[in-house]
């Protein structure tokens, strides 16, 4: 096993914050999972732009998941009505996929959205990320064909929503 891998998963336990967008640690969450996407779909793939006020309470919060070695995922949720928040950025370390990291910060944003005063979560994911359809299939998210509010017009995208409470 190559030693950034064993030392991830010998790492402390995770620990998840809820940090500012504009923080450091946000930035690096942020960063990685904007490089990844244009990794993925091309140096010139759209990236919606992201307002960090729509990151911080009351109307969204941004959550980082470190261990030991620094930041190894994160996650926001933005207010899209007052009842619907909307996942965006989620993001896991290379060598820290598989090991519950993903999960671990889906569950931290349900219990903030619900915090929030959120019902509904919604979230887009592309064609070229079959990882994160499957995770949030088995994370109880349903897939739909069109949001019930409108975030983006991607006509590749993947869209799911799920309901957080009564």
């Amino acid at each position: 096993m190559e030693p950034l891998r064993w030392a991830l998963m010998e790492a402390s336990s995770l620990n998840i914050h809820q940090v500012s967008f504009t923080s450091s640690l946000a930035n690096t969450a942020i960063d990685a999972a904007e490089r990844e996407l244009h990794v993925r779909y091309g140096p010139f793939a759209e990236l919606p732009g992201l307002e960090a006020s729509t990151f911080e309470p009351p109307t969204g919060v941004f959550l980082v998941a470190t261990n030991s070695l620094g930041v190894v995922g994160g996650v926001g949720v933005r207010g899209i009505t007052p009842h619907i928040g909307e996942v965006k950025r989620l993001w896991v370390h290379d060598e820290a996929r598989r090991q519950g990291v993903a999960s671990s910060l889906m569950s931290a944003v349900e219990e903030a959205s619900c915090d929030l005063g959120f019902s509904m979560l919604v979230l887009e994911t592309g064609p070229l990320q079959p990882e994160a359809v499957s995770l949030y299939h088995s994370l109880g998210f349903d897939q739909v064909d069109e949001l019930p509010v409108s975030v983006s017009t991607h006509h590749e995208a993947i869209r799911f929503t799920k309901q957080i409470r009564a």
